[in-house]
């Protein structure tokens, strides 16, 4: 049992009473290994799949860190589909990887992009 000792004295009281169960809250899960920062601006993306070949979409950053990236888009891009970003202000190089997922909100899709890594990717 937990107990706080009570300054000047060496009575201890329960922090939890034993008889009365404490409510759990459930364990939040994040696929995540990095922390995303939240983040602006937009790009051109290429998605390419067997099944649709290859489509093309103007998208909006909603958050991003080294490993992936969240984006609106106006498309619904099924997971799995490889992407490339084409960054404004960027002249050249690009952001590969594979959309991780897809969720509906309201008038547009949220996208959740893993990036490749570029170690793997040039090897």
């Amino acid at each position: 049992m937990l107990t706080e000792k009570t300054a000047g004295t060496r009575d201890r009281k329960p922090l939890l009473p034993a008889d009365r169960p404490q409510p759990a809250d459930p364990i939040p899960f994040d696929r995540r290994r990095l922390a995303r920062t939240p983040s602006e601006g937009s790009a051109m993306a290429s998605f390419v799949s067997d099944e649709a070949g290859i489509t093309l979409a103007r998208v909006e950053f909603t958050d991003s860190s080294r490993e992936g990236a969240g984006l609106r888009c106006p498309l619904q891009i099924e997971p799995g589909t490889r992407f490339s970003l084409y960054r404004e202000g960027v002249a050249l190089g690009s952001d590969r990887g594979i959309v991780a997922r897809c969720t509906r909100a309201r008038d547009h899709f949220i996208l959740g992009l893993r990036f490749e890594d570029r170690t793997e990717a040039a090897a």
